[in-house]
Parts: C-alpha cells; structure tokens; sequence
C-alpha cells in the first residue's frame, strides 16, 4: 500500500513539476520539494526503526544519517541557489558531493557492524578510508562555497570525469558491502537490501545527471531545467524505495521487537539487582 502511495506521489510531483514549466527551476521550488519529501520520510524512519536493536544499530543509524545529510543536500543547493542568482558549477559539485558523502555514511555503518560481527578481528583500514574519503568531500564542499570559480564542470575539465569516477567506486562500495551484510544477515532481510541496492541505482543516475548537465545540455539539446528536474526525480524516486527499505524491517517487527523487550526486562533485571 505504502508503495502505491509513493508511486502516486512522485507521479504528481513529475506531472505538477513538468507542468510549471520553469517555474518550479526559476524559483527553487524543485528544491523545497526535495527538502518536505526527505524530512517527510525521515522522521517516521527516525521514530520507528529499532535503533536499540544491537543487530542493526549502527548500520540503520548510518542510514537515517544519510537521509537528513540527502536533506542538507538540498538546504544546501537552494541557498547556493538563491545567492548566486542561478545554477553554476559548484552548486551542482557541491550537491554531488553531499550525495556521496550520504552512500559512503551507509558504507562506513556497514563497515562498522561487519566489524564488530567479526569480533573486532578485521582491519581498521577500511573505516580509516571511508572517514577520510567523507572528510576530503565536506572539505572539498566547503572550498566550491567560498571560491566559486575553481571548479568546472565542462566536458573538456577534468572534473566531471573524477566525479564520475568518485560515484563509480562509492555505488561499487556501497554494493559489495550490502552484499556482505546480506550474507551475515538471515535470509529474510533479504527485501531490505534489495531496496538499498535499487535505491542506489537511482541516486547514482541522479548524480550523473548533475555532474554531467553540461554535456547533457550541449549533446543531447536538452535545457538547463529540464536536466535539474530529471535529477530530482530520480532523487525522488530514490528517497522512496530506501524508504520501503526500511519499511521491509517492518516484516521482522515481531522478532526485532522481541530483541527491545529482552533488551528492557534485562537492564530492568540490573536496576533490581542492585
């Protein structure tokens, strides 16, 4: 029911922002959309996903995270908006780099729980260059802020090319580790991860979109706006299918339930024992 309900809603967004025409592009709107659709999903998720559950913790943590930095993203892309008087370089750059930053949050609390389920007998050196990989985009996010004018997109720079690159690399990491925490994970998680999986997909493309609007714009003759609002509709769609992700942990609700009411009668058992 729930997905039907998603299907519709992105429907209407899609018809209703096509029909502005480059209303909703002119004055931001696409963006404020983005910002009530993100928060609109999160808080639910936030209030009732099982974050005392030992099991997935960290990695559910990582990405209800990830789902308020994809909110940042676009708080982020409309201000720049606003005070650069349009669309430049580095309010695309800076919007991917929140998207990466958002997968690789996902990757480090994936790495974090295989870690710890390994009884702490693996290497750091994954999280290390997660971390690092995290700190270099904020940097990097902070940088195109304040000097505007030291990245370009256009096909003949470097840079969309490392861009693509970059989400190459995090869509591979973000897939090896889903698979890996499939495989620690009993069967019926399965719907869970199958979710994230399709949901990368779709940000990814959506990432393309804004690293590569340029050359989208020059060869295939397609106008500025139209690209901004192809990409936010696959955010949109991806926003949607992480959201029923988590909505698959809801099938398990009776043993994840289980798990928080041990959890309570244990620390309870203590407070009595002392």
């Amino acid at each position: 029911m729930k997905a039907l309900v998603f299907i519709i809603i992105n429907i209407f967004i899609i018809i209703a922002t096509e029909l502005s025409g480059t209303l909703f592009f002119d004055r931001g709107i696409i963006h404020i959309i983005a910002l009530v659709f993100v928060i609109a999903a999160a808080v639910p998720l936030a209030r009732n996903y099982y974050l005392a559950d030992p099991i997935f913790k960290k990695f559910l943590t990582a990405g209800i995270f990830a789902f308020f930095l994809f909110s940042a993203s676009h708080i982020s892309e409309f201000i720049q908006f606003r005070l650069s008087g349009g669309y430049n370089d580095h309010i695309f750059a800076i919007t991917v780099n929140f998207y990466l930053t958002s997968i690789l949050f996902m990757v480090l609390g994936s790495e974090i729980f295989l870690r710890a389920s390994s009884g702490y007998h693996s290497s750091k050196a994954p999280i290390l260059l997660t971390v690092f990989a995290i700190a270099t985009l904020i940097l990097f996010s902070f940088f195109f802020s304040i000097r505007p004018e030291t990245i370009s997109l256009e096909p003949e720079s470097m840079a969309p090319y490392f861009y693509g690159m970059a989400a190459i690399i995090s869509a591979f990491l973000f897939r090896k580790r889903i698979l890996r925490l499939r495989k620690s994970l009993n069967p019926t998680f399965s719907g869970f991860f199958r979710f994230l999986n399709i949901m990368a997909v779709f940000v990814m493309v959506s990432i393309f979109f804004n690293i590569f609007y340029e050359f989208i714009e020059k060869a295939a003759k397609i106008p500025e706006y139209q690209i901004v609002y192809f990409s936010h509709f696959f955010f949109y769609g991806g926003l949607s299918i992480m959201f029923l992700a988590f909505e698959e942990l809801l099938k398990l609700g009776g043993v994840l339930k289980d798990i928080r009411e041990w959890q309570k009668n244990h620390k309870n058992k203590i407070k009595l024992d002392r």
